[in-house]
Order: structure tokens, then sequence, then C-alpha cells
């Protein structure tokens, strides 16, 4: 071998220390099958491809937007009354008025204003109030279904907070002026319940069944009541309908709220083989003898009215649509018992709202 030959022929030690001096690359196979190498600073700088771009505006897109806190409902006294705003987007429903009651409830405790306000309303109330709502009943007889439906009435036809209160606080005073055993029976009505919770007493009964006890309480077919619930959207004001167009034989005996709270007591007590048929007749009785005095009710005039068969479904159905807050009853029993107590004492006299205020205390100590 020449010497120009091995010039060209480096030892293998010689290459392995010329390799370590390059710098590293990477590999990457062509279309073709061939490899190209590219050193690293290359391979970093890369363009992003168009997949690439695509997926990350993609995830952009796909992040939900920052969400803003809800807005409240509005409270405002206009007249020395409250009253709710409710949102522009959507009426609140039934079911989110008890919310609201419950929201106006808290602030009242918050703020000694409108606690203020409340007693003040109520004291002129009573100064100003010449006659109940309903005519009284003879002293010591039963409460009287109509005048607990009469006071449910005129709380459905209002939103401001005070004014419910004042008619709850008349309504209890009048009780206790006249058949004071029926308090418990009617302050339980009024907040929807039939006993106290823990007592675990509770109806359970499905809007089927309430349909099914009104179409045979009725005489309608069960495809009517449904086709009359997907128009109305009150299983109370179809109750209310479906009796209106009912004729009657006799005239059935007046319910009393003392009554009504017993034959819901036992239709929720039922137990055992057919309790579910005996659950229906326990309604169509009551059905019956709802509205004796007026069968012939406007569904479309005050939503209803002081229909008793109404607000008899509606108990069933767990929900009485007024936007009447368990704390609202409260306050106002307790109303009711310091009037009760100074008109025991003077006829004529009306209790201050340091009175009532110290009435209302001693009663949420009571309770809690």
């Amino acid at each position: 071998m020449n010497k120009g030959a091995k010039a060209l022929i480096k030892p293998k030690q010689e290459e392995e220390e010329d390799d370590d001096d390059d710098e590293p690359v990477l590999k990457r196979p062509r279309r073709n099958g061939e490899e190209s190498t590219l050193p690293k600073e290359v391979v970093s700088e890369k363009k992003p491809t168009k997949k690439q771009t695509a997926a990350e505006a993609k995830d952009t897109r796909d992040m939900p937007p920052p969400k803003t806190p809800k807005k409240k409902e509005a409270v405002e006294i206009e007249d020395d009354e409250v009253s709710v705003k409710p949102k522009r987007e959507a009426s609140p429903s039934p079911e989110s008025a008890s919310e609201v009651e419950e929201e106006l409830d808290e602030d009242e405790e918050e703020r000694p204003g409108l606690a203020a306000k409340a007693r003040e309303k109520i004291q002129t109330t009573l100064k100003s109030a010449s006659k109940d709502p309903y005519p009284d009943w003879k002293p010591g007889e039963p409460v009287p279904y109509a005048a607990l439906c009469t006071t449910f009435s005129l709380i459905e036809m209002t939103t401001k907070r005070l004014v419910i209160a004042a008619h709850c606080s008349l309504f209890l005073r009048q009780v206790l002026r006249l058949t004071p055993d029926d308090l418990l029976p009617t302050v339980l009505l009024m907040i929807n319940k039939l006993a106290a919770d823990y007592a675990g007493v509770e109806l359970g009964i499905g809007e089927s069944l309430i349909m099914k006890a009104i179409g045979e309480a009725t005489g309608r077919s069960l495809a009517v009541i449904k086709q009359d619930q997907r128009e109305i959207g009150d299983l109370g004001l179809v109750a209310v309908k479906s009796r209106s167009n009912q004729p009657t034989m006799f005239k059935p005996k007046p319910l009393t709220v003392r009554g009504v709270h017993k034959s819901l007591l036992d239709i929720a007590t039922m137990q055992g083989n057919g309790a579910q048929g005996r659950k229906v007749d326990g309604i169509k009785k009551l059905l019956s003898a709802a509205d004796g005095s007026s069968r012939k009710v406007d569904i479309t005039k005050d939503k209803g009215g002081p229909s008793e068969a109404k607000f008899i479904i509606r108990f069933l159905e767990g929900k009485l649509r007024l936007g009447l807050a368990e704390k609202t009853v409260l306050v106002s029993l307790a109303q009711a018992m310091v009037c009760h107590e100074i008109e025991a004492k003077g006829k004529g006299k009306v209790p201050s709202t340091e009175q009532l205020a110290k009435g209302e205390q001693i009663l949420k100590a009571v309770f809690r």
C-alpha cells in the first residue's frame, strides 16, 4: 500500500475521538426511507404544525367563560313595605318563592330596621282594621277551613313581605280570640306540615294518585284531568275547575281546620294492603266537601280565589305556592299572642313596637 492510501485511512481510535467532538444530532426518517440528521437547535426552533395550532385554538375555545356572581333578589322598602324585585330574565317559581321569603327573614334579622318596619306595619294594621277579612264564627266552635283559605288567598295576591305578615297576624289573633284550641292545627296547616319534624309524618302522595282522586271525585276521566294539568300547570286549579262543573245533590257539611288536619293526618299514616286505595278515598271525601257554599269559581280571577279544593290539593302536593316562609308565620304568631294579651287587659288597646319585639324574642328563644 502506498503512502497516499495510508494517509486517507484514519485509525479507529481517531475516528471515535472525532465523533465525540461533534454535536449530537437527531435522526429523522425521510419519506423515501433514508435518514437525515438535524442539530438540536434546529429541532427546538421548529414552528408548530397546523395540527398543533388548531388543537391549541380548540383548547382555548373550550375553556369555560369566567363565572360572574349571581345577583340576589333586590329588597326594597316602599311606603313602609318590603317588596321583592324578581329577576327580569325569568319570574321566580313557586318553589323559589319560599327561598326568597327565607332570604328576607335572614335580612330582617341582620337589619333591625326591617324588623322595626314590620312591627310598625302590624301596629298600623291593628289600629285601622275595623273587622277581620273573614266574619267571626261562634266562639268555641272549630275554625272554618274557609277562613284559613281566605287568608291564603290574600297572601297569594301580594308579594309584599309586611302585608303577608300582617294577614297572618290578623288571622292568628282571630283564632286566639275565638277558638284558641285550634291554634296548633291552624299553624301547622299554614306552614304546610301535619306534625313536628321529629314525628317524621309525611303524606307521600304522588301526582298520579292526586289526579286519580280528582277524577273520581268529580266524575271526569283521567285523560281530561291530565290535559287540564298540561294547560293550566296547577293541580289545585284543575281541582277547582273540575269541582265547578260538578252537579251536587245536597250541600255538604262545611270543612273545618281541625277536620282537614285530621283527615290529612289519617291519609298520611295509612299503611298495609290497599293503603293507596284508601288514600284516594280520603282525598275524595275532602274534595266532595270542599267549597260547599260556592261551587262556581272562576280560575282566571284572583288565581282561583279562596277555594278550599285548590289549597287541599296544593297541600297534598307539598307546595302551597304562597311564598309563606315558616319564620314569617313564627313572627306573626308572636305578634298575635302579644296582641291577644294586650286586648285581654283592655278593649281597644294596641301593643307598642317594644312589646311586639319582646314577644318575638321570647317565642324565637322557646322555638329554638
